[in-house]
């Protein structure tokens, strides 16, 4: 996905600093993924069943972050992002 990336014509420098560690932080991420098929996976099985569900999570880190976001209060989920981002830190 960051492979193909593009920025803004006209983007804000000043935002640089968190900008390259958001992108940082999500190639990492995508480096540790899984892989694409288990979505493809997951599509057929919805096409094949007689009633599917209105939602599907599909991976290790969907189901973890859909449970993160339910049950934690939700200014410490968004800490924990930051965190995991490294948007905080001191340029």
């Amino acid at each position: 996905m960051f492979r193909d990336q593009q920025y803004a014509a006209d983007r804000i420098n000043d935002y640089d600093p968190w900008r390259k560690r958001a992108f940082a932080a999500y190639r990492q991420y995508e480096e540790k993924a899984d892989e694409p098929t288990l979505v493809a996976e997951c599509v057929l099985r919805i096409i094949e069943s007689k009633s599917p569900r209105l939602r599907y999570q599909v991976g290790k880190n969907a189901t973890s972050n859909f449970r993160l976001r339910r049950f934690l209060p939700e200014s410490l989920f968004e800490q924990e992002t930051r965190r995991y981002c490294n948007l905080d830190a001191k340029t």
